[in-house]
């Protein structure tokens, strides 16, 4: 691929006297690499190559992009992301909810059967969306999209859904709070202070 001379997009921020970036990370933001791994159809889901952390040091696959040629066919970006790149999801491990209970608050007094069941078949998706980020498995010098989070988090479900989305956050927290998942709810909005 030819070099190039990316400049990530900047804002002014009120308050701010200079500009700052939106994002400027050589991988995951506009720029060669996200352009041709994205335009080149490799994916059938877009989502897929942003949630795959670097196998390598950013450096490496860096160099590894530039070695390839100016108009590379779909089979060569797709051996530079086999060989550069994790699978989507690698860094995020399934999570134990540490205040879990098997009788949810907003089920007390629900006595019809049909309506106790949905309710539980509902409440028992927390244990199946649960989530960790961990970062021990990635190299020195790798790099994730993932956001940086402390606590366990809710995956809002879904095929391509491995991270935490904070524009789902309030209604996974109005949801955990129902269920009596205190201390989850308040792990995820720590999580968004952490930001």
């Amino acid at each position: 691929a030819a070099t190039s001379t990316y400049q990530p997009p900047r804002v002014t921020v009120l308050g701010q006297r200079e500009p700052q970036m939106l994002c400027d990370h050589p991988i995951y933001c506009n720029g060669p690499i996200l352009s041709t791994v994205m335009l080149s159809g490799v994916f059938d889901k877009d989502k897929t190559f942003v949630d795959m952390p670097t196998s390598k040091p950013v450096n490496d696959v860096l160099a590894a992009f530039h070695k390839l040629p100016a108009n590379a066919t779909k089979a060569q970006i797709s051996q530079f992301v086999d060989d550069n790149f994790h699978p989507a999801g690698y860094d995020v491990i399934e999570a134990e909810l540490e205040d879990w209970t098997e009788d949810p608050p907003f089920l007390h007094g629900v006595t019809d059967p049909v309506l106790r069941g949905y309710g539980m078949s509902v409440h028992n998706q927390w244990k199946q969306l649960a989530r960790r980020r961990d970062p021990s498995k990635l190299c020195d010098g790798c790099a994730s999209s993932l956001l940086a989070t402390n606590y366990t988090f809710i995956s809002p479900g879904g095929s391509t859904s491995r991270e935490f989305a904070y524009w789902n956050t309030y209604y996974i927290n109005l949801g955990l709070l129902r269920s009596g998942l205190y201390q989850t709810a308040k792990g995820v909005l720590r999580n968004l202070l952490d930001m």
